[in-house]
């Protein structure tokens, strides 16, 4: 998280009192998140008894969270239909974030061709997959993982939590990165067998509590990015079913990065996993980068041209 985040329970210079330690995970989790609200990722037009409608053409634009239908909480896409409905053709006040600002609009169903009230609008109020734990700090009882913010596929923006859980993943299949391709896990998220739940999502990653908390990993010393060096390293990984180290070497160290996940440059160098993955690959994000026995950060992104080459976070921007 960003220094002195509140979320986190402790700050960037606290975190080295005492040379604070966290327990490095690797595991690949389910992970699942109900916005706070219903995202529109856009307008489309519908046949209503009159004609082709747009109810909501020039009023509401794709990334707006609708938050409130005439104080109605928008709890899911479900609850804005009964909105709709409700309102018999009526005009309906929403409340919507836009560029994280609230405004008042007004917009009013029309009753399709089909039946029932419609605003013309692709919306979303949630999303799941899968992704790496990168720590658990066993003082504050809370996780991080992802290194990066989960975001809309359509809008780009980062999606708000009202809720969310981390859960048990059975991985199926290794879809292997090629250049401009990138690989991913396949697998299967067991939602009865939840591990805990995800409070924030923020552009450093998604972070939490585990029931009872955390119970593998080894405790590593955190690394200050001014100790990072190129060279040799390893991450830790789950992506063969067991958190295994797989060699890599950090390539390039980028401390004033302008994009806060993306600080160092890593190339995978573990025959092993190269054959199993072709490098990094969708679902590793958050995986644990160690050197000199410390944790220094997790994977972030990987470069579409190369996947055997990507992007890193300091483990500092993470807590």
């Amino acid at each position: 998280m960003l220094v002195n985040y509140t979320g986190n329970a402790f700050s960037a210079v606290a975190a080295y009192e005492g040379e604070r330690k966290v327990a490095v995970c690797g595991d690949i989790v389910g992970v699942k998140i109900d916005m706070e609200g219903v995202m529109v990722l856009g307008l489309s037009s519908f046949q209503s008894k009159e004609g082709r409608a747009e109810p909501a053409a020039d009023i509401l634009k794709p990334g707006d969270i609708l938050l409130y239908a005439d104080n109605i909480k928008l709890s899911s896409k479900e609850r804005l239909m009964e909105a709709m409905e409700k309102s018999r053709g009526e005009p309906l006040t929403l409340t919507v974030s836009r560029n994280n600002r609230n405004i008042s609009l007004s917009v009013t169903p029309e009753l399709s061709e089909e039946g029932g009230y419609k605003l013309g609008i692709w919306i979303r109020d949630s999303t799941q997959g899968l992704g790496t734990l990168t720590f658990y700090d066993k003082e504050t009882g809370r996780f991080g993982a992802l290194g990066h913010g989960i975001t809309d596929v359509d809008t780009g923006k980062i999606m708000s939590v009202s809720r969310g859980k981390i859960c048990s993943a059975e991985i199926g299949t290794i879809v292997k990165g090629k250049k401009g391709s990138p690989g991913e896990i396949l697998g299967d998220i067991n939602f009865d067998n939840c591990l805990g739940e995800i409070s924030e999502n923020n552009k450093l990653g998604i972070y939490g509590n585990i029931y009872g908390g955390y119970k593998g990993g080894k405790t590593y010393k955190i690394g200050r990015k001014s100790e990072i060096h190129t060279g040799e390293a390893y991450i830790l990984s789950g992506i063969d079913g067991t958190v295994k180290k797989y060699s890599v070497k950090i390539e390039n160290i980028i401390p004033f990065s302008a994009e806060s996940s993306k600080c160092m440059t890593i190339k995978i160098t573990d025959e092993k996993l190269l054959d199993l993955s072709g490098g990094i690959i969708q679902g590793m994000s958050g995986s644990p980068i160690i050197q000199n026995d410390k944790i220094i950060g997790a994977v972030t992104h990987v470069f579409l041209n190369n996947p055997e080459r990507g992007y890193g976070i300091f483990i500092e921007n993470m807590l």
